[in-house]
């Protein structure tokens, strides 16, 4: 039981952090400021900036639907 309390109280803290990354802390939106620097990055730095905004937003859609 313990067990489960903890796995679903990191599980909230992980869900409300993916939240935050998408709809943004005061304003500030992560993912729109990742997606600005991939418009401006070196093309050597784009692959893996993108990467990262792919990830993020799969794993937002990955939480909502479980």
């Amino acid at each position: 039981m313990l067990r489960g309390l903890k796995f679903h109280t990191r599980r909230t803290k992980t869900l409300n952090f993916l939240k935050g990354l998408k709809d943004g802390w005061g304003g500030i939106n992560a993912m729109h400021v990742f997606f600005i620097y991939l418009e401006k990055a070196p093309p050597e730095e784009r692959p893996i900036v993108a990467v990262i905004l792919l990830l993020l937003d799969l794993m937002v859609i990955l939480f909502h639907s479980t």
